[in-house]
């Protein structure tokens, strides 16, 4: 995602006008970017909604017959 996003901000950036706005609004850009990183990190990492998995439970041990 960052990897596309790189080309795209560095030709905003070309523009004297667009610098000043990035420069005015860097600490909100970096905020609103982390946020992202965070939602999508969540987002990974949150269990499917699909179907509710059933608990695994652990195997007995079976007796042997003398």
């Amino acid at each position: 995602m960052l990897g596309r996003l790189v080309p795209i901000i560095g030709t905003l950036l070309m523009s004297r006008a667009t610098r000043k706005v990035a420069g005015r609004h860097a600490g909100i850009l970096a905020l609103g970017f982390g946020a992202f990183e965070l939602w999508r990190n969540y987002q990974r990492t949150k269990a499917p909604t699909g179907q509710p998995q059933a608990p695994v439970q652990p195997q007995r041990r079976r007796k042997r017959w003398l």
